[in-house]
């Protein structure tokens, strides 16, 4: 059963939730939509640049992550979720599409985003690069002076960097005081994977010049 909602009565598409049920066979499989990942200009008007870059984003030259088809994804819908800022958290409208070969939905996220967080990737960077300098979780959060990131965060993402990250990065002989794009390239490159996603979910870095 998929929750629905409507977005506005201007337009067609629907803002649907994250996940939905389907009953197969009287059992509950849960449905997780994939990702496509682009670099977008970073700045605090996060909605904004957003939607001028997918109002110049070729479509077509999309690539499905599951079945690989080009030219296949088309505008399914739209969620809402929230981004922790310096000041407060934020709303960001994301928009999805689907293969239309496969059905497979995508979620478009842009690189600052780490799936399945609030707080911006420039954030989850420059906490473990401050604690790599042998900060503490407490000297880190003065450092930030981030009103919704406190040490529990601090200590969540250090430990789940040191679990899932460190020796990935050391094995692919990169840094964490690496240019952040950099740094993103190499972690789809090598772990098909944004820098601190920690869900085994598909995901994939489209690099385009977007121009329709």
């Amino acid at each position: 059963m998929m929750v629905e909602k409507e977005r506005k009565k201007t337009s067609p598409l629907i803002n649907v939730r994250l996940s939905f049920t389907r009953k197969l066979q009287g059992v509950f499989l849960i449905h997780y939509e994939t990702m496509i990942q682009f670099f977008i200009q970073f700045c605090k008007s996060y909605q904004r640049k957003y939607d001028e870059f997918l109002e110049l984003l070729n479509f077509a030259s999309l690539t499905c992550s599951k079945c690989s088809g080009v030219g296949h994804c088309v505008i399914h819908a739209y969620y809402t979720r929230q981004i922790a800022t310096d000041e407060q958290k934020e709303p960001i409208e994301i928009t999805r599409v689907q293969c239309t070969q496969c059905s497979k939905t995508h979620a478009l996220l842009p690189d600052w985003i780490v799936p399945y967080s609030q707080i911006l990737l420039v954030d989850h960077k420059e906490i473990i690069s401050l604690y790599e300098d042998g900060k503490t979780a407490y000297e880190i959060c003065n450092k930030l002076d981030h009103s919704h990131i406190d040490t529990s965060h601090i200590a969540y993402i250090v430990k789940q960097y040191i679990k899932n990250w460190r020796e990935r990065l050391l094995s692919a002989k990169v840094t964490i005081k690496e240019e952040t794009s950099q740094l993103v390239k190499v972690c789809f490159s090598k772990f098909k994977k944004q820098f601190m996603q920690n869900r085994e979910m598909q995901n994939i870095l489209f690099i385009t010049n977007h121009i329709a």
